[in-house]
């Protein structure tokens, strides 16, 4: 049943060109119920393999990112089930969302701090798909990939001085994850630990949590070898 809707939707929004209506029945859909931002993200990504179209996903994007960034700071429901289905889209299409990344950055400077908390877990998706896929394999060239990772761990670098407790946490959370996941450059390893070190003296607790977690991924995951000098 699950495949059969996905089918119709796909087909309606994208080989019948009501990518228009599709995607604002989606967001509407996106604003009203929380478990949902899955199941929508696969049906984009489904539209996408099936038709190879990613249409309906940069118009999704182009449409959240013109939305005001106030009104999330009054629908607290919705900037959560937005930044839900952003992240679960950037783990299905991340060639289609780092294209278009650029269109939701003005959301950083909105007041809703899910969106910006949101939106650096989804950049610490993207950094690590452009990790560990070949250009060839993600439709990206070689310049095109550093390019949009640099610009993503530039941003990250950036949200850690976030107004907001809840989003710095987040990023350095997200730092542990790169680390984790070995996508994390020796050229910034010292930085990322100099970023870490510094939120020790952060004023809220979860953000020192969140920096002692974050060194001691550092220090777990070091490339310098087993021993490391004082």
């Amino acid at each position: 049943m699950k495949d059969a809707l996905y089918n119709i939707i796909a087909s309606c929004s994208t080989k019948h060109h009501y990518i228009t209506q599709s995607a604002a029945s989606i967001l509407h859909l996106l604003h009203k119920h929380e478990h949902l931002p899955v199941y929508l993200a696969e049906v984009v990504a489904h539209a996408e393999r099936k038709y190879d179209d990613g249409s309906l996903a940069v118009s999704l994007i182009r449409e959240i990112g013109r939305l005001n960034p106030k009104d999330y700071a009054r629908d607290g429901l919705g900037a959560d089930n937005m930044g839900k289905f952003l992240i679960e889209l950037a783990e299905r299409l991340p060639k289609i969302v780092t294209t278009n990344v650029g269109i939701l950055m003005p959301h950083f400077a909105g007041e809703s701090y899910k969106i910006r908390s949101a939106l650096v877990s989804m950049f610490g998706k993207l950094i690590r798909k452009a990790s560990k896929e070949l250009p060839a394999s993600n439709g990206l060239s070689e310049t095109s990939r550093l390019r949009s990772k640099q610009a993503m761990i530039d941003v990250l670098m950036e949200r850690v001085r976030d107004t907001a407790a809840y989003t710095r946490s987040r990023v350095l959370q997200t730092w542990a994850e790169l680390c984790e996941d070995h996508a994390v450059s020796i050229g910034i390893w010292n930085q990322v630990a100099d970023i870490a070190a510094g939120r020790l003296e952060d004023k809220a607790a979860i953000v020192r949590k969140s920096a002692l977690q974050l060194l001691s991924t550092l220090l777990k995951y070091n490339p310098f070898g087993p021993q490391l000098r004082m």
